[in-house]
Protein backbone atom coordinates (compact mmCIF):
# COMPACT_ATOMS: atom_id res chain seq x y z
CA UNK A 1 0.00 0.00 0.00
CA UNK A 2 3.03 2.25 0.43
CA UNK A 3 3.35 2.60 -3.35
CA UNK A 4 -0.24 3.81 -3.75
CA UNK A 5 -0.05 6.90 -1.52
CA UNK A 6 -0.71 9.21 -4.48
CA UNK A 7 -3.86 7.32 -5.48
CA UNK A 8 -6.84 9.66 -4.99
CA UNK A 9 -9.72 7.76 -6.58
CA UNK A 10 -10.40 4.17 -7.56
CA UNK A 11 -13.25 2.51 -9.43
CA UNK A 12 -13.63 -1.18 -10.17
CA UNK A 13 -16.22 -3.89 -10.73
CA UNK A 14 -17.15 -4.72 -7.15
CA UNK A 15 -18.15 -8.25 -8.12
CA UNK A 16 -14.43 -9.05 -8.53
CA UNK A 17 -13.69 -8.81 -4.80
CA UNK A 18 -15.32 -10.07 -1.61
CA UNK A 19 -17.00 -7.69 0.79
CA UNK A 20 -14.17 -8.41 3.22
CA UNK A 21 -11.54 -7.34 0.67
CA UNK A 22 -13.43 -4.14 -0.14
CA UNK A 23 -13.87 -3.34 3.57
CA UNK A 24 -10.16 -3.97 4.16
CA UNK A 25 -9.19 -1.54 1.41
CA UNK A 26 -11.62 1.06 2.80
CA UNK A 27 -10.01 0.60 6.24
CA UNK A 28 -6.47 0.90 4.91
CA UNK A 29 -7.15 3.84 2.58
CA UNK A 30 -10.07 5.93 3.89
CA UNK A 31 -8.74 8.85 1.84
CA UNK A 32 -9.53 7.24 -1.53
CA UNK A 33 -12.69 8.55 -3.18
CA UNK A 34 -14.67 5.63 -4.56
CA UNK A 35 -18.25 4.40 -4.69
CA UNK A 36 -16.67 0.96 -5.08
CA UNK A 37 -15.38 1.21 -1.50
CA UNK A 38 -18.82 1.74 0.03
CA UNK A 39 -21.28 -0.91 1.27
CA UNK A 40 -23.52 -0.41 -1.78
CA UNK A 41 -24.06 1.68 -4.90
CA UNK A 42 -27.29 3.26 -6.07
CA UNK A 43 -27.89 2.42 -9.73
CA UNK A 44 -28.40 5.35 -12.10
CA UNK A 45 -30.58 3.13 -14.28
CA UNK A 46 -32.60 0.73 -12.10
CA UNK A 47 -33.31 -2.76 -13.39
CA UNK A 48 -36.78 -4.32 -13.50
CA UNK A 49 -36.56 -8.06 -12.84
CA UNK A 50 -38.89 -10.77 -14.17
CA UNK A 51 -41.25 -10.28 -11.21
CA UNK A 52 -41.63 -6.57 -12.01
CA UNK A 53 -39.52 -5.65 -8.97
CA UNK A 54 -37.35 -2.56 -9.51
CA UNK A 55 -33.77 -3.15 -8.38
CA UNK A 56 -32.02 0.14 -7.71
CA UNK A 57 -29.15 -0.82 -5.39
CA UNK A 58 -26.22 -3.18 -5.81
CA UNK A 59 -24.48 -4.44 -2.69
CA UNK A 60 -20.71 -4.27 -3.17
CA UNK A 61 -18.90 -7.61 -3.03
CA UNK A 62 -18.56 -10.83 -4.99
CA UNK A 63 -21.89 -12.64 -5.23
CA UNK A 64 -23.85 -9.90 -3.48
CA UNK A 65 -27.40 -9.12 -4.64
CA UNK A 66 -29.23 -6.35 -6.39
CA UNK A 67 -31.93 -4.94 -4.10
CA UNK A 68 -34.84 -2.55 -4.04
CA UNK A 69 -33.92 0.23 -1.60
CA UNK A 70 -37.51 0.53 -0.34
CA UNK A 71 -38.70 -3.08 -0.22
CA UNK A 72 -35.36 -4.51 0.93
CA UNK A 73 -34.53 -1.77 3.45
CA UNK A 74 -33.89 -4.22 6.32
CA UNK A 75 -31.61 -6.42 4.19
CA UNK A 76 -29.71 -3.37 2.97
CA UNK A 77 -29.25 -2.07 6.52
CA UNK A 78 -27.84 -5.48 7.51
CA UNK A 79 -25.31 -5.36 4.64
CA UNK A 80 -24.31 -1.80 5.62
CA UNK A 81 -23.90 -2.77 9.27
CA UNK A 82 -21.79 -5.82 8.38
CA UNK A 83 -19.59 -3.78 6.03
CA UNK A 84 -19.03 -1.03 8.61
CA UNK A 85 -18.20 -3.61 11.30
CA UNK A 86 -15.60 -5.17 8.99
CA UNK A 87 -14.04 -1.77 8.29
CA UNK A 88 -13.80 -1.06 12.02
CA UNK A 89 -12.35 -4.52 12.69
CA UNK A 90 -9.64 -4.00 10.07
CA UNK A 91 -8.87 -0.49 11.31
CA UNK A 92 -8.39 -1.77 14.86
CA UNK A 93 -5.79 -4.34 13.84
CA UNK A 94 -2.18 -3.27 14.10
CA UNK A 95 -1.23 -5.01 10.88
CA UNK A 96 -3.21 -5.57 7.72
CA UNK A 97 -2.98 -9.02 6.08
Amino acid sequence: MEKTKELKSLHFNTNLFTTEQIAWLRAVRPDIESSSLEPFRKLKNPIVDNREKTLDVIVNGKGKPLLNSDIDKIKLEKYISTFNALVEEYRSKKRFF
